[in-house]
C-alpha cells in the first residue's frame, strides 16, 4: 500500500460544484503533498466540459465519475435533483470507499453540503470525514443559525419585514437569500434544512474566506459552541451581499415593487461604477482586494495555515 496520505474528494453534481473541489484537491496536491481522488455523482453520462477541465490536471489528482444513478420522472426543481443525486450515489460511493481504502492510506473524505448523508458511509471506514463549504463564511454562519431561525420565524423569510442578523455579519433581507430557500413548504428546503442540522456530525468544515475582509465573521464562526466541529478558513469565494455590503467592492441596482430592475436603472449603476466618484471608491477598493487576497493565498497566509492544520493532523493519523 502506498503511503502517501490520500484524500477522497465529493463534490454534489455539476461543474459549479466540481470545480471549488479541483482548487481544494490542486492545494493539497501541490502544497501538502496529498493525493487526491475525485468521486463525481451524477444522473447522466459525464459531460465533455467535465471530461476537459479534468484532464488538465495533475497526475497525483485522480478522479471516479461514480455511475450515474435514476431520477424520477417528477418534476424535481435544481436543488433537489442534486440533493437526491447524492443519496442514491451513496452505494457507489460505499463500494469505491472499500476499493480506495485497500489500496492507498486513505486519511479523510471530504463532502459538500448537499452530500452531508456522505460522513455516515466515512465513518463506516473509519476515515475522518469533513464538510467543504465552498460559499463564504458569512453563508456559513446563516447554514449553522438556520435551525433556530427556522424555529423563531414563520412564514417565508422573504417576506421578513427587518433584515436578518447574524453575529459578525452584516444585515441580510430575506428577499435577498438563495431561492432554495424562500419556499419554506418546498422539498429542498427541508432537505436543506435537515443537512444543515448534521454538519456537527462532520470532523470539521473547510470554508472559503477573505480572513481579513470577514474578520467579523471569522470571529463570530470560531467562537467554541457545543457539538460545532472546528473550522478551517481557506481561500476566496464571494457573493453579491458580501461584494455590495460587506466589502463595498460593488454596486448594485435597485428593483421597483415588482422584483424587476429596470434598464434606466441598470445604466445609472454602470454609469455610477465608470464615471462617478461611487465607482472610483469601488476600484481603489479592489485594489485593496487583489492585495488581501494574495495575502490570504501566499505561503505564510492564512488559508495556507489552515490547510497545513489539516495536512498536519492527517499525516500524523494512524495508517487505516
Amino acid at each position: 500500500m502506498n503511503q502517501t496520505p490520500h484524500v477522497a474528494l465529493l463534490p454534489s453534481p455539476g461543474m459549479g460544484h466540481l470545480i471549488p473541489f479541483i482548487e481544494l484537491a490542486k492545494q493539497l496536491v501541490l502544497h501538502h503533498h496529498f493525493s487526491v481522488t475525485i468521486l463525481i455523482p451524477s444522473a447522466a453520462p459525464p459531460t465533455q466540459a467535465q471530461k476537459t477541465v479534468l484532464q488538465t490536471l495533475p497526475k497525483t489528482i485522480h478522479h471516479i465519475f461514480l455511475p450515474p444513478v435514476h431520477l424520477p420522472n417528477d418534476n424535481l426543481d435544481a436543488a433537489f435533483q442534486i440533493f437526491l443525486t447524492a443519496t442514491l450515489s451513496l452505494p457507489s460511493l460505499r463500494h469505491t470507499l472499500a476499493s480506495l481504502s485497500t489500496t492507498t492510506r486513505l486519511v479523510s473524505l471530504i463532502v459538500d453540503p448537499f452530500s452531508i448523508d456522505a460522513i455516515d458511509v466515512a465513518k463506516e471506514f473509519g476515515v475522518s470525514p469533513y464538510l467543504f463549504f465552498p460559499s463564504p463564511v458569512m453563508a456559513l454562519l446563516f447554514c449553522l443559525h438556520l435551525p433556530k431561525l427556522d424555529e423563531t420565524y414563520t412564514g417565508d423569510y422573504k417576506d421578513l419585514p427587518e433584515p436578518l442578523q447574524l453575529p459578525g455579519c452584516v444585515p441580510v433581507q430575506g428577499r435577498d437569500l438563495p431561492d432554495l430557500l424562500e419556499d419554506r413548504s418546498s422539498n429542498s428546503y427541508k432537505v436543506f434544512l435537515g443537512s444543515f442540522k448534521r454538519f456537527g456530525l462532520a470532523e470539521g468544515i473547510i470554508v472559503n474566506s477573505f480572513v481579513d475582509m470577514e474578520e467579523g465573521a471569522i470571529k463570530a464562526l470560531l467562537v467554541e459552541e457545543p457539538g460545532r466541529p472546528a473550522v478551517y478558513p481557506v481561500g476566496p469565494l464571494i457573493r453579491t451581499v458580501m461584494l455590495t455590503e460587506g466589502l463595498k467592492v460593488a454596486l448594485c441596482p435597485k428593483s421597483h415593487e415588482l422584483g424587476l430592475v429596470g434598464r434606466e436603472e441598470i445604466a445609472e449603476v454602470v454609469k455610477s461604477l465608470m464615471e462617478g466618484e461611487e465607482g472610483k471608491k469601488v476600484r481603489q477598493r479592489m485594489e485593496g482586494l487583489k492585495d488581501a487576497a494574495a495575502k490570504v493565498l501566499s505561503e505564510e497566509g492564512s488559508s495556507t495555515k489552515s490547510l497545513s492544520d489539516l495536512a498536519f493532523k492527517w499525516k500524523n493519523q494512524s495508517n487505516i
